[in-house]
């Protein structure tokens, strides 16, 4: 399975218009985090997602995209930090603690 780098953002506004439905009892987003020195003292380098019910990994070039990463908006009104803030949409995240302090903090 090959990873679709998403470093523009059209292509980011896509990847979120094009999103299924993420809401529900069951896990569809698989999120890792990357960055040197991840934490609130770090940098934030690539937002890691797995999309399960379309069996698709995608690569966020934070680097790239800076502050648009979170603030881009799809026609569907998804941002990526919406999409992480919402309480309706169950995520995984693997070894949360530093990914946690990063986003906040970053």
């Amino acid at each position: 399975m090959a990873a679709e780098v998403i470093d523009t953002t059209s292509a980011l506004a896509s990847f979120l218009n094009d999103l299924p439905p993420c809401s529900g009892p069951r896990p569809n987003l698989y999120i890792d985090l990357e960055g040197n020195g991840l934490c609130r003292t770090g940098t934030l380098s690539l937002v890691c997602m797995f999309v399960e019910s379309r069996n698709s990994v995608h690569l966020i070039d934070v680097t790239r995209l800076k502050h648009e990463a979170f603030t881009t908006a799809a026609k569907n009104g998804y941002t990526l930090k919406t999409l992480l803030e919402a309480d309706d949409v169950v995520k995984v995240f693997f070894d949360i603690r530093n990914d946690s302090d990063a986003l906040f903090s970053l």
